[in-house]
């Protein structure tokens, strides 16, 4: 039974078999759940979850999660106060009472609302990259290393097409 999914019915199906053959023979659940291969773990987590469908793994709104009304005072708060940064804002906002969170909070919230700027705009000055030659022939590498043979060191140069490497 380890790893396999078993739908709630059948879940539930086996709880009641467990349960029912232990009350009437007297043996320990234990003895039960060794003969049928279901690990003590995994008769806890459907014990208790007994009687309940199973849910997708979505995400469950929280009592802490910030509602809309904040985010909108927050993408207003920087509004109002545009040179400052999201650390900023965010104890701006705690000391005036507006909103009280996280600064990664107000960061994901104004990245969201398209109001935070990437602070490095303008393009890298590295170029490009490599750009791989399309004929053989047309670049070469040379690699240079050198081998101990019996005692001598001997320089290997090997020179490499560019394209088919």
């Amino acid at each position: 039974m380890k790893g396999v999914w078993v739908p709630h019915d059948t879940r539930d199906q086996i709880v009641d078999f467990v349960n029912r053959w232990s009350e009437k023979t007297g043996m320990a659940v234990f003895s039960f759940l060794l003969g049928i291969g279901l690990a003590t773990s995994k008769w806890h987590n459907w014990k208790n979850r007994y009687g309940k469908v199973n849910e997708p793994n979505a995400w469950i709104p929280r009592h802490h999660w910030l509602d809309e009304a904040e985010k909108m005072a927050i993408v207003n708060f920087h509004a109002e106060h545009p040179l400052e940064g999201y650390r900023g804002v965010t104890f701006m906002m705690l000391d005036a009472d507006v909103v009280a969170a996280r600064p990664s909070s107000v960061s994901r919230v104004l990245k969201q609302a398209g109001v935070l700027e990437r602070h490095n705009l303008k393009p890298s000055t590295k170029g490009p990259g490599f750009v791989p030659p399309r004929r053989p022939h047309e670049h070469g590498h040379v690699d240079v290393s050198y081998l101990n043979v019996g005692g001598t060191f001997s320089y290997l140069c090997r020179i490499l097409d560019g394209c088919r490497r």
